[in-house]
């Protein structure tokens, strides 16, 4: 789009403007859609990270009666 804008003469500056606001409302509706994806893409993966560190240690309280058997009704009853 800015490559067709350039390419125009200086008589034409009226199109060179309607030009430069269709480039920036395609950059603009561009970012609206990239940065929540982006933010959604980053917050996966440190959820991700986060459930892969911690995993283990539940598997851990797993192996041990006390912590198998009494842990999980006393969390249903909250």
């Amino acid at each position: 789009m800015l490559d067709k804008m350039a390419k125009r003469r200086w008589y034409e500056i009226g199109m060179v403007f309607c030009d430069l606001l269709n480039s920036l409302f395609i950059y603009a509706a561009t970012l609206i859609i990239a940065i929540p994806a982006g933010a959604m893409v980053v917050v996966a993966k440190i959820m991700l990270t986060l459930m892969l560190g911690i995993g283990p240690f539940f598997i851990a309280m797993l192996m041990f009666p006390v912590t198998a058997k009494g842990l999980h009704p006393r969390l249903l009853k909250l």
